[in-house]
């Protein structure tokens, strides 16, 4: 959505980029999973995720296109972060 100027922050009921808060509660958990996954950026464990986290016969036929998927994926959100959060979530994600 951010990429292709979709995105309304008005929409939300938290702002992910900006609402440092969540860093420390557990409503936050999936953004942190989320930060600590972009600062990795490797290919190796994008691999890894797509074959843990949906492995069957039809997807082992388009490995390589749920692989590259995933990956474009973890870069758009490593953009949302880098375009619109805050200093400390860019440091927590090591951006």
């Amino acid at each position: 959505m951010n990429s292709i100027g979709w995105d309304d922050e008005s929409e939300y009921h938290f702002d992910v980029c900006k609402d440092e808060h969540l860093l420390r509660e557990p409503k936050g958990n999936d953004l942190r999973a989320i930060l600590i996954k972009i600062s990795k950026n490797e290919s190796r464990d994008v691999l890894k995720d797509v074959i843990r986290t949906a492995f069957h016969e039809q997807m082992s036929t388009n490995l390589n296109r749920y692989t590259e998927l995933q990956k474009e994926g973890l870069l758009d959100l490593r953009k949302l972060f880098e375009d619109k959060g805050s200093k400390k979530i860019k440091e927590y994600a090591g951006l």
